[in-house]
């Protein structure tokens, strides 16, 4: 008796293309309906407008009919799921995931998805779709393939609410353990804070016995702001500072600025006018702000100006910054006292200049008498002589002996001339006292004795000059007389004052070889009586032309 092959058999008779037809067909229909069946996983598949083409019987027993036949032309919206409200469920869900399957031509897998069933229950699935293409690659459909994951996602719910409350008595304990750590780390700290508080004033004493011995051996104002700052430096990191001082005398007009700043290396150029400003008759520590540091140093963030006061006169302040974040009154302590010492020294040094000055000033005051009562009465005495001996001379006809007794009196005119200049070097009080005709004089006379030239100088008698201007017209008339004297070869020299309507106008002429003014250099000291004259307010000008002469204009306006 002849035994009938089961589907496995058949469907290897079709694979070694045993089987044709009909009867080829019908075995494929039923392998692929056995192997559908028989996994685990359901399998639908629909076409494009995501209406149900087929599936296998795990499916149809999740859809609720009988057989697989059943799905054929119905949509997700025909079961319970389709109507199921709510996310990762409902008609609009999977036919979402569909249109984005179809149009991509990719495979999504393990889409996360809710599926009500036709029982009422609801069940948490795990979804892949396939795009279906034929044999010339256009997609004519989707197959989709999902498994039942509500025990795993329940299981894994209660291991992660496992996990959530293990995590929670270790949170719990490691709080309690933080704060006993935390209470005995802020013990710690409080007595490392407390020693390094101590170290810290152990130290900053040190330095500051250290600075304020340094500063007492010095006699020397940059070397005292030197010492000062650098001791600071070593006390604080990131430390810049400046020294700002008055150094104007009590009693002066001078309108300049009178302050001066004084960096470790001595005196420095820096513009801190808005610095200046705010501590004016400022006796408080001021907090500094963004832009005083900037000037200070750039990268500074915090820092103060403390007063510098000498007795009851404030002199000035020193200026400190940092770049740590804020500097308190426990930072700001140490330079107080830096403050205070560099103010005594400061004190002491000026004292000590004045002292010098003083001296010095007596000194010449004694020369400028002695020289006075003696020298010069002799020069004067010597020049009444030889002037009447150019009377005498002159009538008994000799000329070589009249050319020397000629020569002998404006000498010792000159001579005169020239120690009047000399007592007012040391007596500068003395150019206040004379008139600008007499001093201006003096300089043309004493030109005539040294060279054989003429200087004729031509001032009103009763010209109304102030102080300042009167030096200033002195000195450089003073400074182009001597470069005429060195470098001019000048026969003729004019020295003129008048007033007009430009102002006060001093001119200094002379006949000399002259030069090129774009050519000059420093040593025919021009900057210098530029100086003077921009420091009355005046201004200054030079003209010359080679082998013509030099011409030097100062201007003062109408005050």
């Amino acid at each position: 008796m002849r035994t009938v092959p089961n589907a496995l058999e058949l469907f290897a008779a079709l694979l070694r293309d045993e089987l044709t037809g009909g009867e080829a067909l019908q075995v494929s229909q039923q392998m692929f309906t056995l192997v559908a069946d028989n996994i685990p996983q359901a399998i639908f598949w629909k076409d494009l407008d995501s209406i149900y083409l087929g599936g296998n019987q795990r499916f149809a027993d999740y859809a609720g009919v009988s057989s697989a036949k059943d799905l054929i032309g119905l949509s997700d919206s025909d079961f319970p799921w389709g109507r199921e409200p709510g996310d990762m469920t409902g008609h609009a869900w999977f036919r979402d995931w569909d249109t984005q399957v179809i149009s991509a031509g990719e495979p999504v897998f393990d889409i996360e998805e809710r599926l009500r069933l036709a029982d009422g229950s609801l069940i948490w699935i795990e979804t892949t779709k396939v795009p279906l293409k034929d044999l010339a690659g256009t997609v004519v459909g989707i197959l989709g393939v999902f498994s039942d994951v509500t025990d795993r996602r329940a299981a894994a719910q209660k291991l992660q609410h496992t996990l959530n409350d293990l995590d929670g008595r270790v949170q719990q304990r490691t709080r309690e353990l933080s704060r006993v750590n935390a209470n005995l780390q802020a013990e710690v700290d409080r007595r490392c804070l407390l020693e390094e508080q101590e170290r810290r004033q152990r130290s900053e004493a040190e330095i500051l016995r250290d600075l304020a011995a340094g500063v007492v051996r010095s006699l020397d104002v940059a070397d005292v702001v030197g010492h000062v700052l650098s001791g600071l430096g070593r006390i604080f990191k990131g430390f810049h500072g400046y020294v700002l001082l008055d150094e104007n005398d009590e009693a002066s007009d001078d309108s300049a600025s009178p302050h001066v700043v004084y960096g470790v290396e001595g005196i420095i150029d820096t513009d801190l006018t808005g610095v200046i400003e705010r501590l004016d008759g400022q006796l408080d520590v001021l907090n500094l702000r963004a832009s005083d540091l900037e000037k200070i140093d750039f990268e500074a963030r915090a820092g103060v100006a403390v007063p510098l006061v000498a007795g009851d006169r404030l002199i000035g302040a020193l200026l400190a910054a940092t770049r740590a974040e804020k500097m308190d009154n426990a930072d700001a302590a140490p330079i107080l006292i830096g403050a205070d010492i560099a103010a005594a020294a400061i004190a002491n040094c000026w004292l000590l200049e004045t002292t010098r000055h003083m001296a010095v000033i007596e000194e010449r005051q004694r020369l400028a008498r002695d020289l006075h009562d003696s020298v010069s009465q002799t020069l004067w005495t010597a020049s009444l002589v030889a002037d009447s001996m150019v009377g005498s001379v002159g009538i008994e006809g000799d000329e070589q002996l009249s050319d020397n007794v000629e020569r002998l009196d404006t000498l010792t005119r000159g001579a005169l001339a020239e120690m009047r200049t000399l007592l007012l070097e040391l007596r500068p009080s003395a150019i206040a006292e004379s008139s600008l005709a007499e001093l201006l004089g003096h300089l043309g006379t004493a030109f005539e004795s040294r060279k054989r030239a003429s200087c004729i100088v031509e001032v009103p008698d009763h010209l109304e000059v102030g102080v300042g201007t009167k030096e200033a017209f002195y000195r450089i008339t003073q400074e182009a007389i001597n470069n005429v004297i060195r470098h001019a070869g000048a026969k003729r020299v004019v020295v003129g004052v008048s007033e007009g309507a430009r102002g006060l106008v001093l001119v200094v002429h002379d006949d000399g070889v002259g030069f090129h003014v774009g050519s000059v250099t420093e040593h025919l000291g021009i900057s210098i009586m530029r100086e003077r004259a921009v420091a009355v307010g005046a201004h200054f000008e030079v003209a010359s032309t080679p082998g013509v002469g030099t011409s030097v204009t100062v201007v003062q306006p109408i005050q």
